[in-house]
């Protein structure tokens, strides 16, 4: 599962179609 993290209070915006592998990190 990816890591998904918000820095400094904003969350990054992920759309309905948006595939993210197993070693993904994505930061806000």
């Amino acid at each position: 599962m990816a890591l998904i993290r918000a820095v400094k209070g904003i969350h990054p915006k992920i759309g309905k179609n948006c595939f993210f592998a197993e070693n993904a990190t994505v930061a806000g």
